[in-house]
């Protein structure tokens, strides 16, 4: 599939962004943490917080592989039905809480959990009425 994306690429972007991205799929995708691993981590800092910021923390920030994390989160939180355990939504308020993660993102993934369309967003209450949550984003702002 890679030959059709660099395909793609190539006839979108221009040739810097082409290779740029097609170095993300090619390499970074692998890296990326899973939604399901953030949600069931046993020691969110260890398996989670840790690894992920030897990933993004380079030269400079890679917000390009945060908006991806929080994008596929997001969408694993809202899109399917299903009730979480006090750890799962701990790990989600977690990642939230991350200093290196940057407030417009931050912003952005509270905003689809609190979508009152979404089929879970009842669920996700629990995040939504955190008070640390609110200071944080009050204070980005």
């Amino acid at each position: 599939q890679l030959g059709l994306v660099r395909t793609l690429a190539d006839s979108c972007l221009d040739q810097n962004t082409a290779v740029t991205f097609i170095a993300f799929v090619n390499q970074e995708l692998r890296a990326l943490v899973k939604p399901a691993d953030i949600c069931n981590a046993e020691d969110f800092a260890a398996q989670v917080e840790t690894p992920l910021r030897a990933i993004v923390q380079k030269t400079s920030l890679r917000v390009d592989i945060l908006a991806t994390i929080c994008t596929r989160l997001a969408n694993y939180l809202t899109l399917s039905e299903r009730s979480f355990t006090g750890n799962q939504l701990a790990n989600v308020m977690a990642f939230i809480k991350l200093d290196f993660l940057p407030n417009d993102i931050r912003l952005a993934l509270v905003q689809d959990l609190a979508d009152p369309d979404k089929p879970n967003s009842t669920h996700l209450l629990p995040i939504l009425e955190d008070p640390d949550i609110g200071r944080i984003l009050l204070e980005g702002m």
